[in-house]
């Protein structure tokens, strides 16, 4: 384990400025605080970026101009605090020149990352040993912008390394998808390091209790957050058992070393909630196929959004200790209740004790024949993976203003997307195809597949696949609720796993959430 704090200089400005926040903040002045708090963040995040301030503008910019929500994009969108600033300081009085000292200081300290940050020295210096070695390093960044502009720097001729060497040694991720990207290595050379980018405390907390890591953990962010982190993990530790609490007593050991760096107080309190809402939790579709028809949204207080047939169960946690869970149904929530999350990890983590819930039917040969397919239509395309990957990705932009479409956005990670699709590797579950119809038709179009093929393959390859897999996920669901019920049959069935399987319902315990509100909506086709 090994901990680089990269503070890159922003520590006293920090701290400078949070107090002046909280001073104005005490004047009565909370409009002008947030946007003094809003700017520090988007400080703190270009100086965690692992390119270049000016590089990484390039694919705001690009996400920008294709669509991508505001939202997404906020924290590191100069507008998006500087309006709010000047807002503020228009009703400030004599503090306005405050927030334009602020202002200033900030441009000033911005300008400093507009070509390298510490971050991307030091990712620079991993790529080049990755270059080097003979294992693999999983590469995991904050979030899919990040992601995204690592993805055009790679691709781009400013970059000082073989692409496709570097796609061979390196794998990239978020702490959403690094797990199903370990999955997806496929053979090769063992990854034996995880190098975790300016990460949340929270995306941490997820990593950590994954089953299986590769050998050597390196986590690289500013003092505040490695602070945070730590005074997180000191909270929790004794929550932790088996090999995740040996991880997060190997983190808070390394986090003391550095104590020296670190910033005292929980800066993701104090400045940016790491825990940010709308993380939606859909048992109601499944990639790129839906189910008509009024389904029940679920949104907690903890920030999640879970959409679930009306039909299906639920767990409330109840005051009554002789039955302190009951299973009811969705449409029967109502605010206040407290009801069981189960994110992908953790139903993850119970796969990986009891096995995957079984799928009825045939795996599907269509799949298996569109895959053929695509195989011989890749290799018709000259250029290694990521010049094809490249060159497939325009010719759907341009496949998409044919058909209609020229607005239609292909999210934040299609090039990856692109890449993935090309693997042509899974048959079940996720099959390695678009999600959605009218991106399926573009990438058909753009490798040039059969088009008198092509509504076959997704009536009868893909959706087929992702309609088991909507069983299976529901499946799943019921048998996560059935265990925190009653976990004893589970300890009878699965003695070797006893141990386990009680750390497990004792994790699953802790994840209720307070309901704030409840709606009735119409699910996606």
């Amino acid at each position: 384990m090994r901990i680089h704090v990269r503070d890159a200089g922003i520590a006293a400005f920090r701290k400078q400025w949070v107090e002046q926040a909280t001073f104005l903040r005490k004047q009565g002045l909370s409009e002008a605080a947030d946007a003094i708090i809003a700017g520090i963040t988007f400080l703190r995040n270009i100086a965690c970026l692992p390119i270049g301030l000016s590089q990484f503008r390039d694919t705001h910019d690009r996400l920008q101009k294709e669509g991508v929500e505001a939202a997404t994009l906020v924290d590191y969108t100069y507008s998006s605090f500087h309006a709010r600033l000047m807002a503020a300081a228009s009703g400030a009085g004599s503090f306005s020149q405050d927030l334009h000292r602020f202002r200033d200081a900030l441009n000033k300290m911005a300008n400093g990352y507009l070509e390298v940050t510490d971050i991307a020295i030091l990712v620079r210096d991993v790529f080049a040993r990755a270059a080097r070695k003979s294992n693999r390093i999983l590469a995991v960044f904050r979030d899919p912008v990040v992601l995204a502009a690592i993805e055009d720097w790679i691709a781009s001729s400013r970059f000082p390394f073989d692409p496709e060497r570097i796609g061979e040694k390196v794998i990239l991720a978020t702490p959403d998808t690094f797990a199903a990207r370990l999955a997806d290595a496929g053979p090769g050379a063992p990854v034996d390091t995880m190098l975790v980018i300016h990460p949340t405390a929270r995306a941490v907390r997820r990593i950590v209790m994954w089953p299986s890591l590769p050998d050597h953990m390196e986590i690289v962010g500013d003092g505040g957050a490695l602070g945070s982190l730590r005074s997180a993990f000191k909270e929790a530790e004794g929550l932790f058992q088996g090999p995740p609490g040996k991880r997060v007593s190997t983190i808070i050991e390394a986090l003391n070393e550095c104590e020296g760096d670190l910033t005292g107080f929980d800066f993701d309190q104090v400045v940016a909630p790491e825990f940010k809402g709308g993380l939606l939790i859909d048992l109601t579709v499944g990639g790129g196929t839906g189910t008509r028809g009024p389904v029940t949204e679920i949104a907690t207080e903890d920030g999640y959004r879970l959409r679930l047939f009306q039909s299906s169960d639920c767990l409330v946690r109840q005051d009554n200790a002789i039955t302190p869970f009951k299973r009811t149904e969705a449409r029967t929530i109502s605010p206040g209740n407290e009801i069981l999350v189960v994110t992908a990890d953790l139903y993850e983590r119970l796969d990986a004790i009891l096995g995957p819930v079984p799928i009825d039917g045939k795996t599907g040969d269509f799949l298996k024949i569109y895959h053929e397919t695509v195989r011989s239509a890749l290799a018709a395309i000259p250029g290694d993976a990521h010049t094809k990957a490249n060159r497939i990705l325009e010719r759907m932009r341009v496949a998409a203003h044919q058909m209609g479409y020229p607005n239609h956005s292909f999210g934040l990670n299609e090039r990856q997307n692109v890449m993935r699709w090309m693997k042509c590797g899974r048959v079940s579950g996720r099959p390695d195809a678009p999600r959605s119809g009218l991106t399926f038709k573009c990438w058909t179009k753009a490798i040039e597949l059969p088009m008198d093929m092509v509504d076959i393959f997704w009536r009868f390859g893909v959706v087929n696949a992702r309609v088991q897999a909507i069983q299976a996920g529901l499946q799943e669901s019921n048998r996560s609720l059935e265990f925190v019920v009653h976990p004893e049959p589970f300890y009878r069935q699965y003695p070797a796993l006893e141990q386990e399987l009680r750390e497990l319902r004792e994790e699953l315990s802790r994840r209720f959430s307070v309901v704030s509100a409840v709606t009735v909506v119409q699910s996606k086709t």
